[in-house]
């Protein structure tokens, strides 16, 4: 899988890295959505992609300037909107991981017959809950795909992990509209909608 790749590091003029990438071939996700019959092979290749992002040692990632980026639910917020309405997902029950933290279908690169050729833009790279690579990917595709990830991914409380990372999504989608119907400059409004349908969208 493509990763980006530095070349021009910081100086006085430019106090930020720049990160550069090779070409990846491909159409992003949302421009292609796999069909059902290449649901598997998506599934174990995000799943490795995941389970190789989210191992990467933290104190390398601290070494190179990757922050901390505690996941917090508000429950105060939540208990006054959600009055018990809603349960609330488990606690995150491991340590934290690196995580790509924005991999939505329009940052996956895919070939023609929905091989996953690379992932772009990590901007948002941190150090966080690993729910919330899964979470973004709930908002690019349906709950039963998303299990598929996990199911390939390494032991864990995989219930746990799935109902958090759509709590996640689900809170990012209404996050995002909210945003844009607010004036905000918060990406296009089709898009937006695509992503809150799938998000709450449930299994057939």
């Amino acid at each position: 899988m493509s990763s980006p790749k530095l070349w021009a590091d910081r100086d006085s003029d430019h106090p930020r890295p720049v990160g550069g990438y090779e070409k990846i071939l491909g159409r992003t996700g949302e421009a292609l959505r796999p069909s059902r019959e290449h649901w598997s092979r998506l599934a174990s290749q995000l799943s490795r992609t995941f389970r190789e992002l989210h191992t990467f040692p933290l104190d390398c990632a601290r070494a190179l300037g990757v922050q901390e980026a505690p996941l917090q639910i508000p429950s105060q917020m939540l208990d006054r909107y959600l009055s018990g309405a809603v349960e609330l997902p488990p606690k995150l029950g491991g340590p934290p991981a690196l995580c790509h933290a924005d991999l939505k279908g329009e940052h996956f690169i895919l070939d023609d017959h929905g091989r996953l050729q690379g992932s772009i833009d990590w901007s948002d790279i941190c150090i966080t809950d690993p729910a919330v690579d899964f979470a973004y990917t709930f908002m690019w595709f349906r709950q039963e795909f998303v299990r598929s990830v996990i199911e390939h991914y390494p032991a864990c409380d995989r219930d746990g992990l799935l109902r958090r990372s759509a709590f996640i999504g689900r809170c990012h989608t209404l996050i995002g509209l909210g945003r844009k119907l607010s004036g905000g400059p918060y990406g296009p409004m089709p898009l937006l909608k695509t992503q809150l349908d799938w998000a709450f969208r449930q299994d057939a």
